[in-house]
């Protein structure tokens, strides 16, 4: 009830209004690009999941095998969607995203799958130059 008051009498003020209608009027805009922001990211991180994610690890116990957990390796990695979210959003807010190339691509390098170090390194700068350089 004492946000409404507040509300109500901010209303009242013209540069107020003017404030509240400017937030009313870009809301829309700001979650357009927050939409646009995820879904860019989510695309990269399953890419990366899908060139860089270790194989599962099945662990014997007494109640039979069970899947190791590969989300508590230290980030970054693309191991579990949820490290690869939170290593591309790294590349997004450019923090340490140099060391995801690194990490990423000397992990790379020794799979077998025929992926070349090139192709990964060109995934990432492409990755890094969409979401840091042109969503900003």
């Amino acid at each position: 009830v004492a946000a409404a008051r507040v509300l109500r009498a901010a209303l009242h003020h013209s540069e107020c209004r003017f404030y509240m209608h400017a937030v009313t009027q870009i809301g829309p805009v700001m979650a357009h690009l927050g939409a646009l922001v995820m879904t860019v990211i989510f695309f990269f991180a399953t890419a990366g999941m899908d060139m860089l994610a270790k194989e599962p690890v099945l662990e014997t116990t007494p109640a039979g095998p069970r899947l190791v957990n590969l989300c508590k390796n230290k980030v970054p990695n693309f191991d579990c969607a949820s490290s690869a979210m939170l290593s591309t959003f790294m590349m997004f807010i450019e923090v340490e995203w140099n060391e995801v190339i690194h990490i990423e691509t000397l992990k790379a390098s020794g799979k077998a799958e025929g992926i070349r170090e090139e192709l990964i390194i060109s995934f990432f700068l492409i990755g890094y130059v969409l979401l840091g350089i042109g969503l900003c």
